[in-house]
């Protein structure tokens, strides 16, 4: 009877402890999911306003450097300059996050780009043009890859905190982007208004500048892991990861496609004001950034490829409906007016956001499959990628919709993108039955996904 006392009396008192410890541990787990949340608030603000940054100049910086003597291929070599610079420094940083660390690409970009920005509104004071061009393409250089360094490092750390909500984490980056590139041309052109050439690089500026100060205090520095053998071309060696790379970029075509090319038409065709013109270009990201959540939650249910292919599919309708396209005269020979171009516009922004969000899940995916753990590394190479396509879609969509324009004219430029994006589509589906057929797999069993994701969340 003593002994069964005594026995009880340790079960009783390591059930107390058990519970002691429970409590005393649950504030922790509270708090440790806060803090979560904190900072992917804060990377959020900083992709913001990096975007901001990047977008503002295009409704008043044209004009003053043509004033200087600079002509517009130029003036388009400038504003390349920086996603080229992008192009070739994603696939880097993504190999390096984690000898680098995440916490100080995510602040020494933010800070890259503040800096820069401020800089770059000194260019108001320089007379000579040829100064201008080699200054301007310098600064947009370096601004160029301290935005590599945030965007990497931040969508790697925004991932890692909830790897189970890739698609809802994946929306949230995209929201922060489109919403910079939104309200920079219009937060430039207000700025501009008051207070001249300087303002909004100053101002903006200084924003970026202190979003990475906040950064510095907030960011927690990341766990260190031993850096293995693997680097971004080793990815392309899994099958479909080129499939995802030319879908980065195909994505990339169409955000960036008619930047160039849609307001002339818009004037030329329907003698619109550069202000109702802005606000036709504002519909595409708006809708884009309305339904970006709405995607997410679509992708996380396990709508992957499902979602991306229809996500092309219809963005290359919403193609065909922008001039109309000649091949759709006998359907809509009178229906060539300004409200068909704005429905196209929110058509556009809508579907793009199917096209996007799942490509990201769809490539981890792939590499999960093949072998890579997920972890820091493996979400900075293929955020290295995504940066990678992205700023090569970047560089080509403009590129080639003023060729294309220049050379059979907006409504055969617009089909000829339409087509593209057919064409891709037809491809993801040859590569996903392919993959089907063989029994080869696109995503871990539940179970293992499970067991590689639990440890990323204690």
């Amino acid at each position: 009877m003593e002994s069964e006392a005594i026995n009880d009396e340790k079960v009783t008192r390591s059930e107390n402890e058990t519970r002691e410890l429970e409590e005393t541990r649950s504030p922790q787990r509270v708090k440790s999911k806060r803090q979560k949340i904190v900072q992917i608030i804060f990377l959020l603000l900083a992709l913001f306003s990096v975007l901001c940054c990047y977008s503002m100049i295009a409704p008043f910086f044209p004009q003053e450097a043509m004033a200087k003597g600079l002509t517009s291929t130029e003036i388009g070599i400038i504003f390349a300059f920086f996603p080229a610079v992008t192009f070739v420094m994603a696939p880097i940083y993504g190999f390096f996050i984690v000898q680098l660390s995440a916490k100080f690409l995510c602040v020494a970009g933010c800070f890259l780009c503040g800096g820069c920005c401020v800089l770059f509104g000194l260019l108001g004071y320089v007379k000579d043009r040829n100064t201008l061009l080699a200054v301007a393409l310098v600064i947009r250089g370096v601004e160029g890859n301290g935005s590599t360094m945030l965007n990497v490092a931040a969508a790697s750390l925004v991932l890692k905190s909830f790897p189970e909500k890739t698609g809802m984490m994946s929306s949230l980056i995209e929201g922060a982007t489109a919403l910079g590139f939104l309200a920079g041309p219009s937060l430039g052109a207000a700025f501009f208004a008051i207070g001249g050439y300087s303002l909004p690089f100053w101002a903006m500026g200084g924003v970026t500048l202190l979003t990475s100060l906040l950064l510095f205090i907030i960011l927690d520095k990341s766990d260190e892991l031993e850096p293995k053998k693997q680097n971004f071309f080793r990815l392309f060696y899994i099958p479909g990861m080129s499939v995802m790379f030319l879908q980065f970029v195909t994505t990339s075509l169409v955000m960036t496609f008619l930047n160039p090319v849609l307001g002339g038409f818009i004037t030329q065709k329907f003698g619109l004001s550069s202000s109702i013109v802005g606000l036709i270009f504002s519909t595409w990201s708006i809708s884009y950034l309305i339904v970006s959540p709405l995607w997410g939650k679509i992708v996380d249910k396990g709508f992957v490829y499902s979602t991306m292919i229809f996500g092309v599919f219809t963005s290359g309708v919403a193609f065909m409906l922008l001039a109309p396209s000649p091949l759709l005269d006998t359907l809509l020979a009178d229906a060539e007016t300004s409200g068909l171009v704005v429905l196209a516009c929110v058509l556009e922004g809508f579907f793009t956001g199917a096209m996007y969000i799942p490509s990201y899940l769809a490539t981890l995916n792939l590499a999960e499959v093949n072998g890579y753990k997920l972890n820091e590394q493996t979400y900075g190479l293929v955020s290295g990628m995504m940066n990678s396509g992205n700023s090569l879609g970047s560089i080509g969509g403009p590129l080639l919709s003023g060729y294309l324009t220049d050379k059979y004219g907006f409504a055969w430029a617009t089909t000829i993108m339409a087509f593209t994006l057919l064409a891709m589509g037809v491809v993801e589906i040859i590569f996903v039955v392919t993959m089907r057929l063989t029994g080869s797999p696109l995503v871990l069993p539940k179970s293992s996904e499970l067991e590689e994701k639990e440890p990323l969340l204690s």
